[in-house]
């Protein structure tokens, strides 16, 4: 979970850079059944490890916050340490050192803190995050060092704890697969299949201290707690999408070479001379080979004949045609669907992306060809690259073919990185910040064109939010005496559901292979390695919200208003005091593609069912 407070590399030195991290250490011993946390007088947690080589490394961090433990807490029987949260942004890595002791042992400076009196220092997020890594242990731990079997968790009170939980899903799950059954759509109904396939094997692995009610889950504090404020969507106007040129009428070229003078076609032949066999060899070898310094190639405008000048030339095997912008080779989304639903959206610009294809916002970058070379890690991970790509062209997402399908092209380097943290696994990436080194002629990469754009600021959710809007749902539900249901889920294929629009193009493809010989893909869809790509799903994902906020909240209100039973009826008061949206039983969140949702079981399922 705390993956999702990375912040995301900056490659423009003009764009703030984070500061040298510093190792926040939270000490979290067990001692007769409490926890406690080590802080100073202040309530701020152990520091170390700021401005040092070391610490700029995640490991760097753990061992400096472990020497760190070893210092002030000599006597702990472990001081195996773990980082807990990366917050790089707040220049912040928090490492926690979990133990069990008899008494607490007395550390000069410092004091055994009860973890709730933390949460309003200064420190107090921290915490959080340092105590949420501490209960993911099945209960309180003999020894922090990690068991290398499931541990097994005996007694009559766990197994009753378990068997509610059984039955609790098992309820929600048929209550859900019910409400998709019931859909008119075919595709809903589809997912009935696949309700609570997992929920044995899920409740199996959870931990008893997840099964137990927390007494903090009922402080009257909660009462009058607000839920998170919801996103609001910026009011921007429809996009307003560039217009092709149009070239002399007597100007038909056949091919790309009637575009230039012979030298300057010359440079396309020779790139491709040069990095058609590295490709070659990545498929290959599976190694990074040693390919020496391979340059971008850059054409501007000014390179081209003059009646060439200024258009985005389609070709085809019949000869070069003004590219047509409102082409839309791909759709995915219901695009009718979409412009209705939000035509009240505030964010008219994001309407566009939906329903008339999305944009970079790059125009800044000009009308400038750049062919970028693979990058080295494509080699290492090129059957996965490989693999990928050819899905997408069989999901007619991509297109390939022997020509270059547009002039100017914008072909990115294409490459690939680590999935997971053992380095085995890989993903496919492509490169939104080709060029990376100057070229002659000068030339701007999109990921730099974009940012230079008045962008709508990408906001995504944090844990903590989701953490705080549970807890104020769960006094909700203790007034109702009903369940919380947590469901989330996670999109397939996210930005490749989001189709780009037709001026968009000629700068989304690369250089690629098709049978043995040079070849170009272009892509349909939102790509990845773009900066514009993740706040645009992002603006996506909150559109979503508000339209599942518009129905259920109508439904909500309805069920309030036939609401009879006094203690709800006072509750309801208290919370339409607190404001808009202060009076729910229900919360969402999402992050891009990772939705969260908590929800209140209402005797009448309606809520419920919505979600």
């Amino acid at each position: 979970c705390f993956l999702y407070t990375h912040a995301r590399p900056c490659f423009t030195s003009a764009l703030p850079q984070p500061p040298a991290p510093v190792a926040v250490l939270a000490v979290i011993v067990t001692v007769a059944g409490d926890r406690r946390i080590l802080a100073a007088e202040d309530g701020s947690l152990p520091r170390g490890g700021a401005g040092t080589a070391l610490s700029t490394l995640r490991s760097g961090s753990v061992a400096t916050a472990q020497a760190l433990a070893h210092q002030l807490c000599p006597s702990l029987e472990s001081h195996h340490c773990s980082l807990a949260a990366d917050l790089p942004m707040r220049g912040v890595r928090v490492v926690v050192c979990p133990g069990a002791v008899v008494a607490l042992p007395s550390v000069t400076g410092f004091k055994w803190w009860l973890p709730w009196e933390l949460f309003a220092a200064a420190d107090g997020f921290f915490v959080a995050c340092a105590l949420a890594a501490a209960l993911s242990f099945a209960a309180a731990p003999a020894s922090p060092e990690r068991t290398k079997t499931a541990v097994s968790i005996a007694g009559s009170n766990h197994t009753e704890r378990l068997r509610r939980a059984r039955t609790g899903m098992a309820d929600a799950a048929a209550d859900l697969r019910t409400a998709l059954l019931a859909s008119a759509d075919p595709y809903v109904r589809l997912w009935a299949d696949y309700v609570g396939r997992l929920d044995d094997r899920v409740l199996d692995a959870t931990p008893d201290g997840l099964l137990r009610l927390c007494p903090a889950a009922v402080d009257p504090i909660l009462r009058t707690t607000r839920f998170t404020t919801r996103y609001a969507a910026p009011a921007t106007a429809p996009h307003i999408y560039p217009v092709n040129g149009t070239p002399p009428p007597w100007f038909r070229p056949a091919r790309i070479a009637d575009l230039m003078p012979a030298p300057v076609y010359a440079l396309i032949e020779s790139w491709i001379a040069r990095n058609f066999p590295y490709l070659q060899q990545c498929a290959s070898a599976g190694v990074k080979p040693d390919r020496g310094r391979v340059h971008s190639l850059v054409i501007t405008q000014d390179m081209l004949l003059p009646e060439a000048r200024g258009v985005i030339w389609k070709c085809t095997a019949s000869g070069l045609v003004p590219a047509d912008f409102d082409e839309q080779p791909f759709v995915q989304l219901r695009t009718a669907f979409l412009a209705e639903a939000l035509a009240d959206y505030p964010d008219q610009q994001l309407v566009s992306f939906l329903t008339r294809g999305s944009s970079t916002e790059s125009e800044a970058a000009g009308l400038t060809m750049v062919l970028g070379p693979h990058l080295l890690s494509l080699a290492v991970g090129f059957d996965v690259v490989s693999a990928n790509i050819e899905d997408m062209i069989k999901d007619k997402k991509y297109s390939i073919s022997a020509i270059m399908p547009y002039f100017p092209f914008f072909a990115l380097p294409q490459g690939s990185t680590d999935k997971g943290d053992d380095g085995i696994d890989k993903r496919r990436i492509s490169d939104g910040g080709c060029p990376r080194k100057a070229t002659d002629p000068p030339a701007m990469s999109l990921n730099d064109a974009s940012r230079l754009a008045d962008r709508v600021p990408e906001v995504k959710p944090t844990v903590g939010q989701a953490a705080h809007d549970l807890a104020v749902l769960g006094y909700a539900a203790s007034v109702w005496q009903l369940p919380v249901y947590s469901l989330s889920d996670d999109f397939v294929a996210f930005f490749t559901q989001l189709h780009r629009h037709g001026s968009e193009l000629w700068k989304s493809g690369f250089f690629w292979r098709l049978m043995g010989v040079p070849a170009w893909v272009v892509e349909y869809v939102l790509g990845f390695g773009l900066v514009s790509s993740s706040g645009i799903a992002q603006r996506f994902a909150h559109a979503m919200l508000w339209i599942l906020f518009s129905r259920v909240d109508a439904d909500q209100e309805a069920m309030f208003a036939a609401e009879v039973l006094p203690e709800r009826v006072a509750y309801l008061a208290v919370r339409r005091e607190l404001g808009p949206h202060q009076a729910s039983l229900y919360f969402a969140h999402i992050y891009t593609d990772d939705p969260i949702i908590g929800v209140v079981r209402s005797e009448e399922r309606r809520v419920g069912k919505e979600c």
